[in-house]
Order: structure tokens, then sequence, then C-alpha cells
């Protein structure tokens, strides 16, 4: 364990005899004289000798012991608190920033993890902090082509009990997305072979339109019987036309013209007239057409009529991607992978993870656990982009409960007393045999152009921890000119606030796109 991880415990075991030394003596104020001076006939040390005055004095060293163990500490965070209220917090700004060998400000060294990246859109910049490791995590890949179009991806993955589930989340997720998202976009939505007539000719199966006081009734002929007959002759006619099997495509067209018979179009007509929007991702259409199969022709032989459909429930004939649907399936499935990853390695780590999707004008936020995406307009607003997993929020209480589990409040909220979030990849421990916990995302569509986007933030919990929505738009909104968008001065800002987690952010400068 490192002098900064010892440190920290060091700190948070004062904080906890303090809190329970001040409660004790808010109790015993009264009685306090009492016990400790000296009655009449008694010395200082026979009084001491005695059980309460014995304990309450132990309990005193026991606490002073912390105090001079921790001293450094104590003195650092109350010289951060001070350097922050002096307004000499931003990056660059003068001050005093150590006293001897004491660091007043900043914990951080040559051995701190921190990584700054400025390329394109997105600058980012993340820090170890006051942790022990540094278990965040970040992944960039900015115009790759997909297929018709190019897209850009961004995430922020905040590691908990260890790096691996972090780094495996950050090697695979995007991957198998973008492999994914290329496969749907180089192969069309629906493909048709043509129908194959064997042993004669194949009666053209149709649909007579029956108008009665009830309504429009549908039958279909060429199965088992004549359709009724008609009251006058020539609707006798028609009719008998109709029963015929054309000879020829032209005079099937007239057969069935003018007769009330619905012709169903065939593949030529079906191209020409695609699917409505409507039926985006179900192709209702094409299956209502495809169920209505000819049952009878000259031989007894059926016509053989095949359609291939390539995944149209993640993507529309216009090549519209169901991005819910596709980033939710990959997610849960990377999710499946690390966990078994996990088991083999008796790896107990979880990562929480932000991610943001460019597809054009198209901005799509995937959420898992505590990270947050917020967005800052060019009218001044603030506008929440994704929602924490808590696990004392109403929907995660309840799922927790229905798995079996519980939660407890030690300083926060956790499941089962351990996680301070209620969604998460890996921690199997968690999942396994009940589902405590689970990676299901929450996913969210925004238009860039119509919410007017100026800039994006993605960032772990260590810089909400301190920072509000607003307060860190508004921050950004005076940093964005410097190279990273204002991303290490975030960072900075979060930890001289007093953050005491690892903190990672990333902000995409959405104006530099010129939507």
């Amino acid at each position: 364990m490192d002098d900064d991880m010892e440190d920290e415990i060091i700190y948070e075991l004062f904080t906890a005899h303090a809190h329970i030394i001040w409660r004790y003596l808010g109790v015993t104020t009264a009685g306090l004289a009492e016990m400790i001076i000296p009655g009449p006939g008694e010395t200082f040390k026979t009084k001491l000798l005695q059980p309460w005055p014995f304990m309450f004095f132990m309990f005193l060293i026991l606490v002073a012991s912390v105090v001079l163990q921790s001293s450094s500490n104590i003195v650092r965070r109350f010289m951060v608190k001070a350097h922050y209220a002096l307004g000499l917090d931003n990056v660059g700004s003068g001050g005093f920033k150590s006293l001897g060998d004491l660091n007043l400000v900043t914990t951080l060294g040559n051995d701190n993890v921190s990584w700054d990246f400025h390329e394109g859109i997105a600058g980012i910049y993340g820090m170890q902090g006051r942790r022990g490791n540094m278990e965040d995590r970040y992944r960039v890949i900015q115009d790759v082509d997909v297929g018709d179009k190019k897209m850009s991806f961004f995430g922020v993955f905040d590691g908990h009990g260890g790096q691996y589930t972090a780094e495996f989340v950050k090697d695979h997720l995007f991957n198998n997305v973008i492999e994914k998202i290329k496969q749907l976009r180089t192969q069309e939505p629906c493909e048709k072979t043509k129908s194959s007539k064997t042993n004669g000719t194949a009666r053209k199966t149709s649909l007579v339109s029956d108008k009665s006081t009830n309504g429009i009734k549908k039958e279909l002929i060429g199965k088992s019987g004549e359709p009724e007959k008609s009251s006058t002759k020539d609707e006798e006619a028609d009719s008998n036309k109709s029963s015929q099997v054309p000879s020829t495509p032209k005079e099937e067209d007239e057969a069935l013209s003018g007769s009330g018979v619905e012709n169903i179009p065939s593949e030529t007509d079906a191209d020409v007239s695609p699917m409505k929007k409507d039926d985006s991702y179900c192709s209702v259409g094409l299956k209502k057409r495809n169920s209505i199969v000819n049952n009878g022709n000259s031989n007894g032989n059926k016509e053989k009529k095949e359609e291939t459909c390539v995944d149209d429930t993640y993507i529309d004939i216009n090549k519209n991607v169901n991005y819910t649907k596709l980033l939710t399936d990959q997610i849960i499935a990377i999710d499946n992978q690390v966990v078994e990853e996990c088991k083999i390695r008796t790896d107990m780590s979880g990562t929480t993870a932000v991610i943001a999707v460019l597809d054009g004008e198209l901005l799509i936020i995937g959420n898992v656990g505590d990270s947050r995406a917020v967005m800052g307009d060019t009218k001044g607003s603030t506008i929440p982009l994704s929602f924490d997993h808590k696990p004392n929020q109403l929907k995660e209480r309840r799922r927790i409960k229905e798995a079996g589990g519980f939660i407890t409040f030690t300083g926060v909220w956790r499941v089962a007393g351990i996680l301070a979030t209620s969604r998460a990849f890996g921690d199997f421990p968690l999942k396994e045999p009940r589902k405590l916990v689970t990676a299901e995302p929450d996913v969210l569509t925004f238009s860039l152009r119509d919410h007017k986007a100026h800039f994006v933030i993605l960032a772990t919990d260590g810089l909400w921890d301190v920072l509000t929505n607003e307060e860190a738009v508004a921050y950004v909104r005076e940093h964005i000119h410097e190279p990273d968008y204002g991303a290490k001065s975030l960072v900075l800002h979060a930890y001289y606030r007093g953050s005491q987690d690892n903190i990672t952010v990333a902000i995409l400068n959405i104006e530099k796109l010129g939507l």
C-alpha cells in the first residue's frame, strides 16, 4: 500500500473517531467534571483507575495518536480549502503550494498517473488524484468509416475494485459497435430472391374484396371455391374472367382490373413502392404480403418464395440505425464477456461508463452507472444528457429488492453494503447467482442542431461529487478557448474543491462541427 492510500485511511479513521468523541462529549458534558475531577479523599491516580474515567482517558489517547499521524493530511485539507477560498484554484495561478516539505495543495507527484488528450473536437484530461490507483479509462475514435458515412465515438470509464474491467470495456466495446454498424450499413436491409416456378404455371394469389353492409370482406380465391356471384351480368362476366388463369401478364392485368380484385405487387412493384417509415424496425408490410402464399396450381406444387431480411430490428430500409437497441445489445454482450473473464481470473472489478456516439447531427448517449453527460448550448442553458444510477432511486431499489438483494447506507447508499452504483460492467459477485447489479444502459438520442449545442461534457463521478451540472458547464464556458477546451482546468478545479476520487473529463466542442 502506497503512502497516499495509507494517509487517506488514517484521515478517514480520524474523522470517524472525531465524530464518535464529539457525540460522547455531547452526551456526557453534565457529568464530565465529576468523572475527571477527584472527589473528597480521592487522588487523581485513584480517580483515573476507575473504569469509566480510565476508558475515557484511553479513548482520548487513541484519538490524539490518530491526529498526530494524520496531521499532514489535516493541514493539507485545510490549506486546500483556504487556497480555493482565496481564488487561487485556476490553472497557472499563483499562491502558496508548499510549506517546507509539506505539499499543501496537491498530492500529485511523479508517480501519480494522468493523461492529456486533445485532437479534433475532443479534449480529455484525467488524473489519479487522491486515490491510491488510477482506475479511470477513456477511448476516442473520430471520423471512422462505417460504410456510407463517418462516425465518431467517445467514452469515459470509471473503474472500481481494480482496472481490468475498465480496460476490457475500453478495448472491446467501440470495436464491436463499429463492426456491427459497418455490417448494417454495407448490406441491404431486405434482399428478396425471385420466385421459382416448377412443374407448370403457378397461379397468382389474389384477394377478393366483397363489399357488404358490414364493410369490406376479403377472401382468398383459387384455393377452395368460386367467389360469390354478382347480381348483374357484367359483374358475373368479370367474376368468371377473374376465376380463370390468365395466359399472359397483359391478360392477367386486364382480368384483375375493375373486378374488385386487389392485385398483390410483384417484386418489381415492391421495389418501386418501399415500406413506409412507420415500419422502420419491423417490416410489417413485407411480412403481411409474404404471409399470403399460393396453395394450389395445376400440378399441386407450391410457389416457392424466399425473403432474406438483414437485421431489420436494427436498421430500416432508409439505413436509419436503431441505436437504442444496438447499443443496449452490444453493452450487455460485452458485460457477459467481461463477467466470464473475471470469473476465470477471480477478478471482482467493475466499471461504469458514459459514451457518446456522433452520427451527423445526431448525438447518442449511453450511460451505465454514475458517470454523467451534460450539454451546454449556445443560449447559456445546461441540458442533462444522462441520469445517474444510484441504489436509492425508487426504480433501482425496487429492481434490487425483486432480485433478492438489499441496500444500506454507509455514508452513501450501497448495493448489499458494497457498491455505490446500481449498474455497472463486471462486479460478477453481485450478478451471480442473483443479479443485484445490471449493465443495462439508458440510451438517449439528441439533435445537436435542434438543441443548438455548444459543447458536451462526459465525466466520471470524481467531478460530479463536488460540482453540479450548472457549475461544470459555467466553468467550461470560461475555458473553452484552451487547447483541450478546458478539460484540464475543470479536473483541477474539481480536485481543489476536495474531490477524493479519480477524475476524468472529456469535452466535445460541438461548435467545431459547423452544424
